[in-house]
């Protein structure tokens, strides 16, 4: 809920600056007309009207005319000895009223009126010495209320409401010396209560409370000198309970509990002193947990384990703040260690090995920085299918490729094999391209296929 200062509380500028000045000036000299025009190579069309007293300096006093550019009337109203005297109006090109507000000693006094450009009254007010006093009111465009409030010595008192273009209720709030005091409520268009809440001094103190439009319960908890303390509940438009997390001096402080729309636990989270402390858990909808956070070091950093919903294990990673570090591991829903590898300030680091399902080995790998480097070599499954579509038994950790790595890139030799180790291809590599000779054998090794590259380009 938002601390609320009607929109009608605008600055009005009637007059624009003039070269003349407005210090007073003996009564019994006679006021001198002057006129001030468009510059305009055309016909003069005049831009102001005013009536001076010549001195020594000039004194606006008396009738005071500005026009629009297409010499219709822009503003009228009358000087004194150099300040705002009488009814000062301002006009729209249409020839209708914009502003009109009173004066006395250049202070606003009286009502003040504005329009738009239909003629319709958007603002209504009275003034006392510059402030506004007593009832105040704004309207929207069709002329249908939009606030309405009233004020003392310059400053909202007592109730103000505001309302939607339809006409009903949007908020109600309550002032005391300009700050917002008691209750205060705001509504949805279909006049159906939204929230709810106290305030003291300006600040939430006490209990708030939000709605849903079909009229539930959504939001609640106390407030006491404008921070959040206690239980803070959350529910959805059916009743059931979201969220709910404990507060001291405005700070998550203890468990906050989170819940699925049906009412299962979704996510449990311990805080002290507004930091994430201690293991958080994450639930699938039956209730296995998904995930287990340690965060450390103020919660900067956290150590996560990672569940498949029939419990077993599916990864273990670290971080410290968002950057990955140290040992991770990945496995197959089966329990298989599918994956292995060290980061190092946010950056793959050291040996790197993969697992086939059937806990083969798949590939082993050397990151430098985030980069491949030295000799990476890959397998092929125990059980796999031969070249050829054959069924077949693959010895465990025959040879599928090997290739030499430069910073993250193929330089060097190359060779790929068959299911039953016989070299498949083989080739150098540049910059990650095929450069120079390479040849392509079958499974009984004769030599198939020969071709020379340069940087990727076969030869036409």
């Amino acid at each position: 809920m938002r601390s609320f200062l009607p929109a009608f509380l605008v600055a009005f500028s009637l007059l624009p600056g003039t070269g003349f000045g407005q210090t007073a000036a003996p009564v019994s000299q006679q006021p001198v007309l002057i006129r001030i025009y468009y510059d305009s190579l055309d016909q003069p069309r005049v831009k102001e009207e005013l009536s001076v007293i010549l001195d020594t300096c000039e004194v606006l006093h008396g009738p005071y005319v500005r026009y629009h550019p297409s010499g219709r009337v822009a503003a009228r109203g009358t000087f004194r000895f150099g300040k705002k005297d009488g009814v000062f109006t301002e006009y729209y090109e249409n020839g209708r009223k914009k502003i009109e507000v009173g004066y006395k000693d250049d202070m606003k006094q009286g009502s003040l009126l504005a329009y738009n450009e239909k003629g319709i009254v958007l603002q209504e007010g009275v003034y006392e010495n510059d402030q506004p006093k007593d009832a105040f009111k704004a309207y929207y465009s069709d002329g249908k209320p939009r606030l309405e409030g009233r004020f003392v010595n310059g400053k909202p008192e007592g109730l103000v409401k505001e309302y939607y273009p339809g006409g009903q209720v949007k908020e109600e709030m309550n002032y005391l010396r300009n700050q917002l005091e008691g209750t205060g409520k705001t509504y949805y268009e279909t006049g159906g209560l939204h929230t709810e809440a106290n305030y003291n001094a300006g600040t939430l103190n006490g209990a708030l409370k939000s709605y849903h439009p079909n009229g539930k319960l959504h939001t609640e908890y106390f407030s006491e000198g404008g921070k959040k303390k206690g239980y803070s509940r959350t529910y959805n438009d059916r009743g059931t309970l979201v969220l709910e997390s404990v507060y001291q001096n405005g700070l998550l402080d203890g468990e906050t509990k989170g819940y699925s729309e049906n009412g299962t636990p979704k996510q449990t989270l311990t805080y002290r002193n507004g930091i994430k402390t201690g293991p958080a858990r994450l639930f699938y909808p039956d209730g296995q947990t998904q995930e287990i956070i340690l965060y450390r070091n103020n919660a900067r950093d956290r150590d996560v384990q990672a569940f498949y919903s029939n419990g077993k294990i599916e990864q273990v990673s670290q971080y410290e703040g968002k950057q990955p570090v140290g040992a991770w591991k990945r496995y197959y829903e089966t329990g298989q260690l599918q994956l292995e590898e060290t980061y190092e300030a946010g950056k793959l680091a050291g040996k790197r090995t993969r697992y086939y399902a059937d806990g083969s080995l798949e590939a082993e790998e050397t990151y430098v920085s985030g980069k491949k480097e030295g000799l990476v070599k890959t397998y092929y499954p125990a059980g796999g299918l031969s070249a050829t579509g054959n069924a077949g038994k693959n010895p465990v950790g025959t040879p599928k490729s090997a290739a030499i790595y430069s910073k993250g890139m193929r330089n060097g030799a190359y060779q790929s094999f068959h299911p039953n180790g016989k070299v498949a291809s083989a080739g150098p590599y540049r910059n990650d391209r095929e450069h120079g000779k390479w040849n392509e054998f079958d499974e009984r090794g004769k030599i198939t296929r020969t071709v020379v590259y340069q940087y990727g380009v076969p030869p036409p």
